[in-house]
């Protein structure tokens, strides 16, 4: 009886393995030799993960999420607003402001006091602009963006504009400040050729604007 239980078995076994095999798809047994041959048989494919320039656009964009970024590139944005807004307007209003002195004081009615605020503010506020480059590099550097070439275009204009402030922009008020003071002549080519390089310098910080917002070729989809 039990030889007989045994070999219903053996048949009904083999049975299965020719019918597995008729199929073309493999019995539990047979699977199991190829496993154990072949560990990777039968396992999900691994995920494939980014690498070169892909890989740095994934760093790049997870780090333009970073709660930190948005903190940094608030204060960056608040300190060009604060700092470069108040010296743009100043400087702007200057040179009509010292014309209209030059008239007052031939007129016998001078004050100078506007002029002296005005350039009072773009002293002031200049010196607060440093915040704005420190704020953008720290930005930079926690997006990874340090090496983008539309951030070297922007700190390149942003020196630019910072020399001719200081260079040209600051020094001619002072100038023009002094003369009124002394109740010298003024002419109008003096309060011309400030109002040039201050012109100079607001269309190089529009460019830097322009550049932030743009940021051509960012890949960092802050």
């Amino acid at each position: 009886m039990l030889s007989a239980c045994r070999a219903e078995a053996l048949v009904a076994e083999l049975l299965g393995l020719s019918c597995g095999a008729a199929r073309g798809r493999p019995g539990r047994r047979d699977a199991a030799q190829i496993r154990q041959k072949d560990p990777s048989v039968g396992r999900a494919p691994p995920v494939a993960r980014p690498e070169g320039d892909a890989g740095a656009h994934h760093v790049r964009k997870e780090a333009g999420r970073h709660p930190m970024t948005k903190i940094l590139l608030s204060l960056h944005v608040l300190a060009a607003i604060v700092a470069i807004g108040p010296v743009t307007v100043a400087a702007s209003m200057f040179p009509p402001a010292a014309r209209n002195a030059h008239a007052a004081a031939a007129e016998g009615e001078a004050d100078l006091g506007t002029v002296r605020l005005l350039h009072r503010i773009c002293r002031t506020y200049a010196t607060m602009g440093l915040a704005v480059p420190v704020l953008g590099f720290a930005t930079a550097a926690v997006m990874g963006v340090l090496d983008s070439g539309w951030l070297t275009a922007s700190i390149a204009l942003t020196a630019a504009a910072a020399g001719v402030l200081v260079a040209f922009v600051l020094p001619r008020q002072g100038e023009l400040l002094d003369s009124l003071g002394a109740s010298k002549a003024l002419e109008r080519s003096d309060t011309a050729q400030l109002a040039m390089f201050t012109g100079v310098f607001n269309l190089l910080w529009v460019a830097v604007t322009i550049l932030m917002i743009v940021r051509p070729g960012s890949t960092t989809g802050a």
